[in-house]
């Protein structure tokens, strides 16, 4: 069994990261995390191209067709519109020739932005993934707070840029 936590952010400016007082007591300076300023150009995940390079980054190896192109933004569909795909982005961080090196899941539910499959190519530190991811979140849905789920490293990660664990996560699995 993984132990998974739940994770929940304040929303604000930079990375989602509350004022000096959130719900939960202090928040931290948005400039004193972990790399603030992102270090890769980050963008959201518009064609399907796009999509296959992301996903063989994801997964390390090639892209077997698990993300499909129906959660990409219609043509001049608004980023942060509701509805459909207005409501998902994936999010790519690039080195300056253009590959995919970091990237992570969004999706706008209700008052909250999920993240999840936050993920960095080998030698590219576990922070670039969430700075970059983070601050891009911001930019398309600017206030929310984020929320999503960790374990291990990746938890400590994220706990390093303003997560706070509200508890245990159960994962349901159907075998029939």
């Amino acid at each position: 069994m993984v132990e998974l936590a739940a994770l929940a952010r304040p929303g604000g400016e930079l990375g989602a990261v509350g004022g000096p007082q959130g719900p939960q007591g202090p928040q931290p300076d948005p400039s004193a995390l972990p790399g603030a300023t992102p270090a890769l150009e980050w963008s959201r995940i518009t064609s399907a191209a796009e999509l296959e390079a992301w996903e063989t980054a994801w997964d390390g190896e090639e892209s077997a067709g698990l993300f499909h192109p129906g959660l990409l933004p219609a043509a001049g569909q608004d980023a942060a519109g509701p509805g459909g795909a207005g409501d998902i982005a994936l999010l790519a961080g690039r080195d300056a020739e253009g590959r995919i090196l970091a990237g992570a899941a969004a999706n706008r539910t209700g008052e909250v932005v999920g993240i999840s499959n936050v993920f960095g190519a080998d030698g590219t530190p576990d922070d670039e993934a969430w700075t970059g991811a983070l601050t891009l979140t911001a930019a398309l849905w600017p206030g929310l707070p984020a929320v999503g789920y960790e374990s291990g490293d990746d938890l400590a990660v994220a706990l390093r840029h303003g997560f706070t664990a509200i508890g245990p996560l159960r994962i349901w699995v159907h075998s029939g």
